[in-house]
């Protein structure tokens, strides 16, 4: 059965999902988007590919689907297999763009971006123009489910603070109080929860983590750095530079430009 669709609505765009997390993330990426938007046609926004079921287009209003699972490491193997080309050809019926947040993924859309290059995008688009100035705080903290595997990286790193079962607004005002965000994978490989690391940024934090893929390899510490001001400063300012280099902007660019 499928589940009711929610909407988070900001001038002419609006973001779709039907799962719960999904649209927390869709809350904080309408929080990178400015105010004051430029002309944009109306266009609907489906965040999660997995999640796009048997949901039609709105007539006059363009679709773009943003793929944010971790389908394939960057040197490893597929570890998602519900997103198969079938479905993937499914989707790019119905969308006007698709955005892949892990560019490592190119190879799991076979020749489709080299025979429709305008219908996609690789790289995480989801950052405000402006960064936010680093703000300072205490501790390390981290939200997520407390597996097995994450709780044995906590016991040797007890300097963070990971939490569950807390609310997003919750989870935002502790982030607030902290001086960075870890961020801990749920699998092993080396691959980037980008989810997290706009959280971070919105709340001008850095980041510590296991490593992390590209463009992410240098824009954060690792498990059990030194947490001075000039590293902070530095870490920061890294992660600056990738949100930069990808605003959620340029989405629209892209589909504005689309063959």
């Amino acid at each position: 059965m499928q589940k009711e669709v929610q909407c988070i609505e900001h001038g002419p765009l609006r973001f779709l999902s039907n799962h719960q997390t999904l649209m927390q993330v869709a809350a904080n990426l309408r929080r990178s988007l400015p105010e004051d938007l430029p002309p944009l046609p109306e266009t609907d926004i489906w965040v999660g590919a997995h999640r796009f079921g048997r949901t039609t287009r709105t007539p006059g209003r363009k679709l773009i689907v943003l793929q944010t699972e971790q389908v394939k490491y960057l040197h490893g193997h597929k570890i998602n297999r519900k997103l198969r080309l079938s479905k993937l050809l499914r989707i790019m019926l119905h969308a006007d763009l698709v955005v892949d947040w892990s560019p490592a993924q190119r190879s799991v859309y076979g020749l489709l971006p080299r025979l429709m290059p305008g219908r996609f995008l690789f790289g995480p688009y989801v950052f405000p123009t402006i960064c936010p100035p680093r703000s300072g705080g205490e501790g390390i903290m981290s939200h997520g489910a407390i597996d097995e595997r994450r709780a044995r990286i906590v016991a040797r790193h007890p300097e963070i603070d990971l939490r569950h079962n807390v609310s997003h607004s919750e989870a935002m005002k502790e982030i607030a109080g902290a001086a960075a965000v870890a961020n801990l994978h749920r699998l092993e490989g080396v691959y980037t929860e980008v989810p997290r690391m706009l959280m971070a940024l919105q709340s001008g934090k850095p980041v510590v983590s296991e490593p992390l893929a590209p463009p992410f390899d240098e824009a954060y510490l690792p498990l059990g750095a030194t947490l001075d001001p000039q590293t902070l400063d530095a870490a920061y300012a890294s992660l600056c530079d990738v949100a930069r280099a990808y605003p959620i902007m340029a989405m629209f660019d892209r589909l504005g430009g689309k063959a």
